[in-house]
């Protein structure tokens, strides 16, 4: 009789056990997977469930394979009531089926994912009056109130354009990066190519081929980031890897002192190649590393203070060399992302916490100026040297206060990424006798990446 019991108990516990571990399920509410809950602004235009006069939000649980619960929020004198419907699965298939087929009909929009639209296209407007339309009237050779009007033409074109393409197509936050990426870019690999075309280039073709350019590269940066699924953090990186690899094209045709009439067309070639390099950089990274545009934002900023540190140190000395100072400020932009990566890498950044930061620098810098701002004795060093002490102050100031908040581990460890600098390496690349090939040099920066 005892074991009998203590069996019946047993069973009952078993029994019991699996009642609590059951657990109901979020699921979508239409057939195309996309649509989590009907809103108050949906529910006005679908009308699914007028018998609530206050209606809040629907959404649709699984318990089971074959049960359901449509979980109705509403408002009753001033207070948010839920009524829960037990469903079958043929009463969830037909309410799904009848919910897609209003939503195709009624407002196919609602599951379209446009979080990035409106930064898109207030990045577009910024570009077009800031570029399209002063570009446009000197491609045309337009004068007087020509121009004028051509210039505000243009400028309304190119918001308009990009509004109407996108009024029923997705802009997610990772192609409106990518694409104002390739936008603003694009003006300089235009401009870039135009003098790799010709050695002298007229302003109307440096300047026509950026416009073109830009366009291309805006269109392709929101194809390449639509067609991928990428995140915005992945676009954020790719971005970042294309503007150090640029700041080091610039920094070898410093080094190979190529910045002249003659040879300019070589050292916008560089400028070129380092962004490609530095676009395919990034990219490659992004598969090992989860960042968020928060992290990169970080991580843009840090790798900046790594470029502007060597210049303001440099700069403040009386026999300042422009190659030693190119040097130290590519090999500093480097150093300044893997020491960000090492800071970034055992948290989650928010965009928010990104932009913070990012402020809190420029506001380091403005800080550091004006302190030597007043002295009469103070020279362009100086103030680069001021400047830059201010700006690493504010990031340090800003960033550390985020600490801890938002911890997320990404999957590269700190193991799996070595980076050296060789001193000597950076002294040989100033010599004058640098671009002989056949003298064996030795390398400035050391980088190893374990995948």
């Amino acid at each position: 009789m005892i074991k009998a019991s203590v069996l019946a108990l047993f069973v009952l516990a078993l029994l019991t056990g699996k009642t609590a571990l059951s657990q109901e399920v979020l699921v979508p509410l239409d057939n195309s997977g996309e649509l989590m809950q009907i809103s108050e602004e949906l529910e006005r235009e679908l009308s699914l469930f007028p018998e609530y006069d206050d209606f809040r939000e629907a959404r649709l649980y699984s318990s089971s394979d074959t049960s359901f619960i449509l979980e109705i929020s509403y408002g009753v004198l001033d207070q948010v009531v839920r009524d829960r419907k037990p469903m079958t699965l043929e009463e969830a298939t037909e309410l799904r089926q009848r919910i897609s087929t209003l939503i195709a009909q009624r407002n196919p929009r609602s599951l379209l994912d446009q979080s990035g639209r409106a930064r898109f296209l207030g990045g577009m407007l910024t570009l077009s009056t800031g570029y399209y339309g002063w570009a446009m009237p000197v491609v045309i050779e337009a004068e007087g109130g020509s121009a004028a009007a051509m210039y505000m033409f243009t400028s309304a074109t190119g918001y308009f354009i990009p509004y109407l393409s996108t009024l029923n197509s997705q802009v997610t936050d990772a192609e409106a990066t990518l694409s104002l990426y390739g936008g603003w870019r694009g003006i300089l690999h235009g401009v870039a190519l135009s003098y790799v075309l010709d050695e002298n280039p007229d302003d109307q073709a440096a300047i026509g081929t950026g416009m073109a350019l830009s366009i291309i590269e805006a269109i392709a940066g929101y194809q390449a980031a639509s067609g991928t699924g990428m995140t915005d953090g992945t676009a954020s990186l790719i971005a970042l890897g294309g503007d150090i690899g640029m700041a080091w094209g610039f920094g070898t045709g410093v080094l190979m002192n190529k910045w002249h009439d003659e040879t300019e067309s070589e050292a916008w070639s560089a400028v070129l190649v380092g962004s490609g390099a530095g676009i395919t950089t990034g990219a490659m990274l992004a598969k090992y590393m989860r960042y968020s545009r928060g992290d990169v934002m970080v991580l843009r900023t840090a790798s900046m203070l790594g470029a502007l540190l060597p210049i303001g140190v440099l700069s403040s000395g009386k026999d300042a060399d422009d190659e030693v100072i190119a040097a130290s400020a590519m090999v500093g932009s480097v150093a300044g992302a893997v020491l960000g990566h090492q800071f970034v890498r055992s948290q989650h950044f928010t965009t928010e916490q990104g932009r913070i930061i990012s402020l809190g620098t420029i506001a380091g810098g403005l800080f550091g100026f004006g302190i030597v701002a007043g002295s009469e004795s103070a020279d362009n060093g100086t103030y680069w040297l001021a400047g830059t002490i201010g700006a690493t102050c504010g990031f340090l100031a800003t960033s550390l206060t985020t600490l801890g908040q938002n911890r997320a581990p990404k999957r590269m460890s700190s193991q799996d990424l070595e980076f050296s600098i060789n001193p000597i390496g950076l002294a040989d690349a100033t010599r004058s006798d640098w671009k002989d090939a056949r003298r064996a040099t030795v390398p400035m920066v050391t980088a190893r990446l374990r995948f």
